[in-house]
């Protein structure tokens, strides 16, 4: 398993490619292919793409680093751009009928694919966790259901034993 692991782009989104290979390569790992890959993959290139225009300003002499390290808790993928920073009570929320609707869908599609979203540095850093009880979990209820029918087989070959 990939513990941690690290990219470090160019401020360009031309570079989506390596994030959507990087996600995949951690996803294939811990053999994350239900909806949770496809939330991590938009959540990450989302935050991706908000660190090259809104946070580095799409200036190629700053980076983007995508982080991914696997908790006790689920799995964190942190994106770190080196712009000024932003307070995020200030980004509007684009469902409100009194805002343009343009502004802070990234952040607002960000939070509702991501368990938890947490922004560190002054705004600089994203960090997006998908906990892993919700992941395969389609999966651990079949292994759970496997499990239990062996138990319930052990019993009842002992008790025809005896």
């Amino acid at each position: 398993m990939i513990r941690e692991d690290r990219l470090e782009l160019v401020s360009d989104k031309l570079y989506i490619n390596k994030v959507e290979a990087f996600v995949e390569q951690i996803c294939d790992a811990y053999n994350i292919y239900n909806d949770y890959y496809g939330n991590i993959l938009m959540s990450v290139i989302e935050a991706y793409t908000n660190a090259v225009q809104h946070g580095n300003k799409f200036e190629k002499d700053k980076k983007v680093t995508i982080r991914f390290e696997s908790q006790a808790t689920g799995l964190a993928f942190y994106v770190e751009d080196q712009g000024e920073g932003f307070n995020i009570e200030t980004v509007p929320d684009p469902t409100d009928v009194n805002t343009n609707g343009k502004e802070g869908k990234g952040i607002f599609t960000i939070r509702a694919l991501a368990d938890n979203v947490e922004f560190i540095n002054n705004g600089n850093t994203v960090k997006m966790t998908y906990l892993i009880s919700s992941i395969n979990r389609e999966m651990s209820e079949k292994r759970a259901d496997l499990y239990h029918s062996y138990i319930n087989q052990g019993v009842k070959n002992n008790a025809h034993s005896n």
